[in-house]
């Protein structure tokens, strides 16, 4: 087990990160927002803008990550537990008063953030969903690829489909 001092440096690196993960959550929930946005209006072009930001942070975030779990190893270490029992809660009980009072807030503000964020992805998902099955049936009605309104059968047995005109008749 290592000093308070060293481990209050840690304590503190896990701040840092906790507030990168408050501000990445932000601006996740804001592009959600955007995305919902751009595709109502079919604004491609801001589509792309949003994807290209993604890519971009996307090596940012696994940093991200990548640091906070380093730091919860060596934590883990520190205070003599093993990694899967260094949560944001066991830590607080380590801690002094106001360093576990500041995780606390921390770990509230992610919880809200986190709900906020499935909730939007859900509204996201949705809006794709409900856009995908829209642009199917326009594509069925324009192609008339949907099954025959009406079959019947010859004296032969040969099936005849009976099918309402297509807006595109892709017979030669």
């Amino acid at each position: 087990m290592r000093n308070d001092a060293e481990i209050k440096s840690k304590v503190e690196q896990l701040s840092l990160c906790l507030d990168r993960d408050i501000d990445n959550m932000q601006k996740t929930l804001l592009r959600l927002d955007e995305m919902r946005s751009a595709v109502i209006k079919r604004n491609d072009a801001e589509l792309v803008k949003l994807l290209d930001e993604i890519r971009c942070e996307m090596q940012a975030y696994e940093t991200q990550q990548s640091q906070r779990s380093g730091i919860r190893e060596e934590l883990a270490g520190m205070l003599g537990c093993s990694c899967e029992e260094m949560t944001l809660t066991n830590l607080q009980r380590w801690l002094p008063e106001g360093q576990g009072r500041e995780l606390a807030e921390k770990k509230e503000r992610l919880k809200i953030l986190a709900g906020r964020l499935k909730k939007e992805y859900s509204a996201t998902v949705f809006l794709l969903a409900e856009c995908s099955r829209f642009n199917r049936l326009m594509l069925n009605g324009i192609f008339n690829k949907q099954k025959p309104d009406v079959i019947t059968y010859n004296a032969a047995g040969v099936a005849n489909e009976e099918r309402k005109p297509a807006f595109v008749n892709m017979k030669l």
